[in-house]
C-alpha cells in the first residue's frame, strides 16, 4: 500500500540560513530567531575543516561564533549543536 500526502506544500515565507564558524564575528545570541514565519536553518561544518570559505563569503553577515573561554580551543559539532 502506498500512502500519498495530498495536502498542499507549506508556503515558505522566508528562508534564513545562519552559519556557525570560527570566522564569525557576532555571537550566536546577537541574532533574532523569534519570528515564527521564518524558516531558520543552522549550518555546521565538518569538525576537521569547518564550512568552506567560498560558502561563507557571500553570507558573512549571517556567520556567527559561539563564545568560548581562552582555555578551550574548539567545541565539537555535537556540543555546538546543543548550544
Amino acid at each position: 500500500m502506498v500512502i500519498v500526502d495530498s495536502s498542499p506544500a507549506p508556503i515558505i515565507n522566508h528562508l534564513y540560513e545562519y552559519f556557525l564558524t570560527r570566522y564569525g564575528h557576532k555571537p550566536h545570541t546577537s541574532f533574532d530567531y523569534s519570528n515564527k514565519d521564518e524558516n531558520i536553518y543552522f549550518v555546521f561544518g565538518k569538525e576537521s575543516t569547518g564550512i568552506p570559505r567560498y560558502i561563507l563569503k557571500p553570507h558573512i553577515d549571517k556567520c556567527m561564533r559561539i563564545p568560548m573561554t581562552s582555555n578551550v580551543r574548539a567545541l565539537n559539532v555535537s556540543n555546538s549543536v546543543a548550544v
